[in-house]
């Protein structure tokens, strides 16, 4: 019978063994690793990063377009998405807002990005105003030069206009500036 009660708690210690090994493995399957990541941004960035994308969204004067930040578990992580607001129902971002929008939107979540993650990083951008209207790149170019205040900003654009609001706000900012322009010329 001693035999017997040995047997029995060393099989319990295994199973208890195993329980405990399972539940490790558990939490390192990527369901729960996404869903630790989603609760992580939940907590410590998606307030910040709402609030960097309002103040965005009103400094390009987009704060009317019906679109939130939202956070979207995938396979291993976690995305940030731009979603329409739940008064748009379940219709597409590409069915209510036009190209324009859609470039203003990501300039705005991009720049609270930056702003959210509090580095000084340089950024470079291509072209940032290709379909924004007369206004709106001046918003952009204000914004530019407000970026170029903590971080080196690198800007390609074939847009004179912009370029001189880019100058404009540089200038009011008290923002160095410099002009690098490229010209196509004989081989």
């Amino acid at each position: 019978l001693t035999g017997a009660a040995e047997v029995v708690r060393q099989r319990h210690a295994m199973q208890r063994a195993a329980t405990i090994i399972q539940a490790a493995l558990d939490q390192c399957g990527t369901t729960a690793i996404s869903r630790f990541g989603g609760d992580l941004i939940k907590q410590n960035v998606a307030d910040r990063l709402e609030a960097a994308f309002t103040k965005q969204k009103n400094a390009l004067r987009i704060d009317q377009v019906p679109v939130r930040l939202t956070a979207s578990s995938r396979k291993g992580g976690v995305d940030r998405v731009i979603g329409l607001s739940e008064a748009q129902g379940k219709v597409g971002a590409g069915v209510v807002l036009s190209e324009g929008e859609h470039r203003a939107v990501a300039l705005a979540a991009f720049i609270a990005e930056l702003e959210v993650s509090g580095r000084a990083a340089p950024i470079v951008l291509d072209d940032p105003v290709s379909s924004l209207d007369h206004l709106r790149r001046s918003y952009v170019a204000t914004q530019m030069a407000n970026e170029a205040v903590v971080r080196q900003v690198v800007i390609f654009t074939h847009d004179l206009p912009f370029l001189l609001m880019i100058e404009d706000a540089c200038g009011a900012k008290q923002v160095p500036l410099t002009r690098i322009m490229l010209e196509r010329g004989r081989r």
